[in-house]
């Protein structure tokens, strides 16, 4: 999993660099939720492309 996780945000970095939609975000939870983790939002945060609670509405569009 870390490898993955690894492999992924540096995925969502170079397309975020390049200005590109971030390929990472297709990525989807086996949960109910269907969401992504929390870490995912913490990465996008960081790049500047998503602000909000993990959870909430923003989230999931």
């Amino acid at each position: 999993m870390q490898t993955l996780t690894a492999a992924l945000e540096h995925l969502a970095a170079l397309d975020a660099k390049s200005e590109q939609p971030l390929r990472s975000s297709l990525v989807i939870s086996l949960g109910a939720s269907r969401l992504p983790r929390t870490g995912f939002f913490e990465c996008v945060e960081r790049l500047g492309r998503f602000c909000g609670p993990s959870d909430g509405v923003a989230a999931a569009s």
